[in-house]
């Protein structure tokens, strides 16, 4: 059986899952991947904050201890100016921290370098008129920093051994008991690198997650198909099934068996399709009881819509009174075919009569006719009449019919008694044939 047919159930069931759940998952991959998208945004942009707090916060940290070093040094009065900024030189300026870190000091608003941990050479020169590479005067802006408190200026300025500048964040603090601002920085490149290694750690993540979301997408639209396909040939099966009986039954034939027993609407069909079944056999019954010639079974409508069932119960009806009244007209007939056998008894009966009287009735005719009339004869005024009185008398004996039965038959008129011309004719013609 093709439960798989182009137009089959389960081929639209099938094809209607398959397109929710593309759209379903595109909508659901949608919405995943833009929140992931932002999710990425916002932990990089969080990161990039972080990274640029845990910046500030190192800087200024370092800064606040240089400055701390730095003040405590100038709080020494056993030392001459000269000694502390040698010693200052040689603590703050051979100090590191991290890769790149080292310390500067400057003049406060003059930019002379007292302290410069990367360019010791630069000690004692002014670089209040120096420029990065963007044109902004850094030195100035670091001495503004230090002055108001902000601490934090970003300007370009090569890494240590390279020509080219790169961005950095500089930190200058104020220290009034040397009159200098002292400061340090880090580069921000390092910061972008940290922040590519948190993206490019974020879009593998991503990447995971999407493998790991298709992933599931399949196992759920297999498991979701299998028990799409399970479910859908159960509905399909047993309606198939119905639709081939269905075939047989428009084919004649009424012996079909439907064994379908499921508690929902594909059994509530099934039981009507039983229903109908059963009732068309036993229209079919009734059909050949009838065509047996049997009316002794009742055909009862099961409502009013029972058009069937009603013209049956009607056909019934109609064969017993037309048999009825065939058996009537039965009767009538076998009564008038009676009859007509008596009658045609009797026609017969007749028939043997008259061929028995025909032939001696034309012989006394002639007879008769060739015999000579007496003159008193001739001279009637009816001779024919003496002439059938003549064969009649002739015929009374041959057709076996005596006088004397006749006289005994009849009483005779007193008339008849007295002797006429006619008597003594047929007289004379018994005397003759005799």
């Amino acid at each position: 059986m093709s439960y798989l047919r182009v137009n089959s159930i389960s081929r639209k069931l099938l094809f209607a899952l398959t397109i929710t759940l593309v759209i379903g998952f595109g909508l659901i991959f949608g919405v995943f991947y833009y929140s992931l998208q932002q999710y990425g945004a916002f932990v990089l942009n969080l990161s990039d904050r972080l990274l640029n707090d845990k910046f500030e916060q190192e800087l200024q940290s370092s800064t606040e201890i240089g400055a701390t070093m730095l003040e405590a040094i100038y709080s020494l009065e056993k030392l001459s100016e000269a000694e502390k900024l040698e010693l200052m030189q040689k603590v703050l300026g051979s100090a590191r921290f991290g890769q790149e870190g080292y310390y500067y000091a400057f003049q406060a608003g003059e930019g002379i370098v007292q302290i410069h941990g990367a360019k010791p050479d630069l000690q004692g020169q002014s670089l209040w008129d120096a420029q990065d590479a963007d044109g902004n005067y850094y030195i100035r802006e670091l001495d503004n920093a230090a002055q108001d408190g902000s601490m934090f200026v970003r300007y370009h300025y090569p890494k240590p051994g390279e020509q080219s500048a790169s961005p950095k964040l500089g930190t200058a603090k104020l220290v009034p008991a040397a009159q200098m601002w002292l400061g340090t920085g880090r580069y921000i490149d390092s910061i972008e690198a940290d922040e590519a290694v948190i993206h490019n750690e974020i879009q593998s993540l991503a990447r995971q997650t999407m493998l790991v979301s298709f992933g599931i997408f399949a196992l759920v639209a297999i498991a979701v198909g299998g028990v799409v396909y399970i479910a859908t040939r159960k509905i399909t099966a047993p309606i198939a099934m119905m639709a081939t009986m269905a075939n047989t039954i428009a084919e004649g034939d009424l012996t079909q068996k439907i064994e379908i027993n499921q508690q929902d609407e594909v059994g509530q069909l099934a039981e009507a399709f039983r229903q109908m079944v059963v009732y068309l056999q036993g229209m079919s019954r009734v059909a050949d009881q009838i065509a047996t010639g049997d009316l002794t079974s009742q055909v009862t409508p099961r409502s009013d819509r029972d058009t069937f069932g009603r013209a049956f119960h009607q056909m019934q009806h109609n064969l017993r009174y037309a048999i009825s009244q065939l058996s009537v007209n039965a009767g009538a007939v076998n009564t008038t075919s009676h009859q007509l056998a008596a009658i045609a008894d009797q026609a017969t009966e007749a028939t043997n009569q008259t061929r028995a009287v025909a032939l001696p009735t034309l012989l006394v005719i002639l007879a008769t006719s060739l015999l000579p009339a007496t003159p008193r004869e001739q001279g009637s005024f009816n001779w024919v009449r003496v002439s059938a009185c003549r064969w009649r008398a002739m015929a009374s004996p041959l057709s076996g019919r005596s006088l004397t039965s006749r006289k005994a038959s009849s009483t005779p008129s007193p008339l008849a008694a007295k002797s006429s011309p006619d008597n003594k004719s047929r007289d004379r013609v018994q005397e003759r044939w005799s």
